[in-house]
């Protein structure tokens, strides 16, 4: 990835095709049990009345959405990523620093999602604040907009895959023994 100062850096990144097909052709992980309640895995649909607000699919947003994104033809299966990123620290002055960028699917319910087998990394975030020369004639406003590109930059190269899945229609699989 090509930096706003000219430098450049490496984000690793998984395959995340690879990462959501583990998960949902996981047999222990796609059971009744870890399964948001209410919820249609295969169309994205409730399966009662919505009367409150709990899981992903009972929000105003997600029905919108999952007819805007797939519609509904009966191979296409709605399923939204849930991002989960925060710098971890493997030093004690910060310069040993990463960002690991995570997902779970939002068909899972939230006792699922707080369990790391519900979890895989999409990529690994460099520390780009790590060798900037500090005495920089720029505003720390100035700094502080370069930093945040940077790390767009470094977002946009995580999540390309994410884009290329969504361009091509989704990923055809076997789930719960239906193909979708």
């Amino acid at each position: 990835v090509h930096l706003t100062g000219g430098e450049q850096t490496t984000v690793s990144v998984f395959d995340l095709e690879a990462q959501i097909m583990s998960l949902l052709q996981d047999e222990n992980l796609m059971t009744k049990d870890n399964l948001a309640e209410g919820y249609n895995v295969h169309t994205g649909k409730p399966t009662e009345p919505v009367t409150h607000y709990g899981e992903i699919h009972t929000g105003d947003a997600w029905e919108p959405a999952r007819k805007y994104f797939c519609g509904d033809h009966p191979f296409n299966m709605p399923v939204s990523l849930i991002l989960f990123g925060d710098k971890s620290h493997f030093d004690m002055h910060g310069t040993l620093a990463t960002t690991p960028l995570c997902f779970t699917l939002s068909c899972f319910n939230k006792s699922a999602q707080n369990r790391v087998e519900f979890w895989r990394p999409i990529a690994f975030l460099p520390n780009h604040g790590v060798s900037k020369v500090t005495h920089s004639k720029k505003s720390d406003k100035e700094k502080s907009a370069q930093k945040v590109q940077d790390e767009h930059a470094c977002l946009a190269v995580a999540l390309e895959q994410l884009i290329d899945i969504h361009k091509r229609g989704g990923i055809a699989m076997k789930v719960l023994n239906k193909p979708v």
